[in-house]
Order: structure tokens, then C-alpha cells, then sequence
């Protein structure tokens, strides 16, 4: 191969790549979607305020402001309600 076909052929595959990324991207966010949606039906589930980011959505570090890598910027997180075990 010429190299100016080997870098239409990696320019090709970096194109493929970035819609993958794009279009798993876009899946990810629908599955969280409906997992929010189906822990709201779930009674034993509720909402509590993301305990690492504090219901921001984002950290500040080194002067800027990253997306929380736990709530994924939603502010909140599901947990489970607790129940004493009844003696």
C-alpha cells in the first residue's frame, strides 16, 4: 500500500471509531434512562443526593469543573432503603 492510501484507511477507521463512540454513547444514556425509570416503580429504591460530587453534578479540580464520575451528572444516586431485621 501507497502511504496515501494507508492514511485514507486510517482516516477511514478514525471516522468509524468516532460514530461508534457517538452511537455507544447514545445507548449508555438510554440504559441509564430506563434504569432511572425503573428503580422510581421499584419501592425499595429512592433518590439521595450524589455523597460525592454533593448534588452539583461536577468536582472541582485544578480550577475546573470535571462531570462527577459517580452520578454521572445527574446530581443524585438510587440506594436501597434500609430495614432492620425484626427480632
Amino acid at each position: 500500500m501507497k502511504k496515501e492510501e494507508l492514511e485514507d484507511k486510517i482516516n477511514s477507521l478514525i471516522r468509524k471509531r468516532d460514530k461508534l463512540i457517538i452511537e455507544r454513547d447514545k445507548v449508555e444514556k438510554e440504559i441509564q434512562d430506563l434504569m432511572d425509570k425503573l428503580l422510581s416503580l421499584d419501592k425499595r429504591y429512592v433518590k439521595a443526593q450524589c455523597i460525592v460530587c454533593r448534588g452539583l453534578g461536577y468536582i472541582q479540580a485544578d480550577n475546573k469543573k470535571k462531570l462527577c464520575h459517580y452520578c454521572g451528572g445527574k446530581q443524585f444516586i438510587w440506594v436501597r432503603k434500609f430495614e432492620e431485621e425484626k427480632k
